[in-house]
């Protein structure tokens, strides 16, 4: 596992926190990244996990921003009923900015919440993750080998 803090420091990437932080942001860990604009995405998410959104599931057809508060408490309830970590939403595809409601939300219920620049595809998340976590899994297995007693293998 990495800490949040590896993927948001990550400049390439350019993800910003914008609310729910506090003094565990950073070491929040971080299992996997996945995406989904589903309503509840919950029965696809396993603990630990990052959630990238564009917020489709939160815009009707026609009518622009059309989730209230209520709605928007109630998506992050089920995030962290769940075990999600945190939360990035990008910018520039349903939305310019992250809506009042769901930063709101986030900052009330403690779950970080962070903007993914419309020129960060969700695929380099991904990736910079899937790279932050093999590297942390080949440090940890270097370190059992240097540790381990003589003639041991692990």
């Amino acid at each position: 596992m990495i800490d949040l803090d590896a993927l948001l420091h990550d400049y390439l990437l350019g993800l910003v926190l914008i609310a729910g932080g506090g003094q565990d942001t950073g070491t929040r860990p971080v299992q996997w990244v996945h995406s989904s604009d589903l309503l509840d995405p919950t029965p696809f998410l396993t603990p630990r996990t990052v959630l990238l959104t564009t917020g489709a599931q939160f815009i009707a057809p026609g009518e622009g921003d059309s989730f209230g508060q209520a709605d928007a408490e109630a998506y992050v309830q089920r995030l962290l009923g769940a075990g999600t970590t945190a939360l990035g939403g990008a910018v520039g595809v349903q939305w310019e900015r992250i809506p009042t409601p769901i930063i709101e939300a986030c900052d009330r219920l403690h779950l970080p919440l962070f903007r993914v620049p419309y020129d960060t595809p969700f695929i380099a998340v991904v990736r910079t993750a899937a790279r932050l976590l093999e590297s942390q899994q080949h440090a940890e297995e270097g370190w059992g080998r240097e540790h381990s007693a003589p003639g041991r293998s692990l």
